[in-house]
């Protein structure tokens, strides 16, 4: 058994790769460790994004470290047990500007979700016929669909209720977070009527 676990093992070694490949292909890793790779990756965010000072000496300039929507999105996608997720981000994620990072791409997945058009049947472009002359759907290539960092919608929102869960008290706290949590509830709001 690593000391710490697999994937602060990889932190160590700064082998973000081998991080995101885990993170997509290990059926259990724990939350505990996903949360501290996610709360590691938005300190060394917030780090490289705040204002430098003139004096200070640069040092370990160039990273590794993935862009927090990227790695974010292979948090969200990552199979988890609820419980344990929302002591893990209690444990982990316990300052406010962290949370709010995490919170702002969550309000931009869901914004971009409610703004995609649904289509029910696919269009002419995309079918082809098969070596038999039957008509059938097309392959979507790599390059156009799979760049996307967008988790299901799903995904998001389970994970936004357990964020929430865990650190709602804290972001309340937090007045730059209200903008973004009235923005949620604007979005989310609709679907619950809609369902109800």
């Amino acid at each position: 058994m690593l000391e710490g676990g697999l994937l602060a093992a990889l932190r160590h070694k700064n082998d973000w790769q081998s991080i995101k490949l885990a993170l997509v292909k290990v059926i259990d890793l724990s939350e505990a460790e996903i949360m501290e790779s996610l709360q590691f990756v938005i300190t060394r965010h917030r780090a490289t994004s705040a204002p430098q000072d003139d004096n200070a000496m640069e040092v370990d300039s160039v990273t590794d470290t993935p862009p927090v929507s990227t790695f974010l999105s292979l948090c969200v996608s990552y199979t988890i047990t609820p419980p344990a997720l929302r002591a893990a981000i209690r444990r982990s994620l316990n300052e406010a500007e962290d949370i709010f990072v995490v919170l702002k791409l969550l309000d931009s997945w869901v914004k971009q979700w409610s703004n995609r058009d649904v289509r029910l049947l696919p269009s002419k472009r995309d079918l082809g016929k098969n070596a038999h002359g039957a008509v059938v759907l097309k392959e979507k290539e790599k390059g156009k669909e799979g760049a996307s960092d967008l988790p299901s919608l799903s995904s998001i929102l389970s994970f936004l209720q357990m964020l929430l869960d865990a650190s709602f008290l804290i972001i309340l706290q937090y007045p730059p977070a209200h903008a973004i949590l009235r923005h949620l509830q604007e979005q989310i709001e609709p679907e619950i009527t809609y369902i109800d």
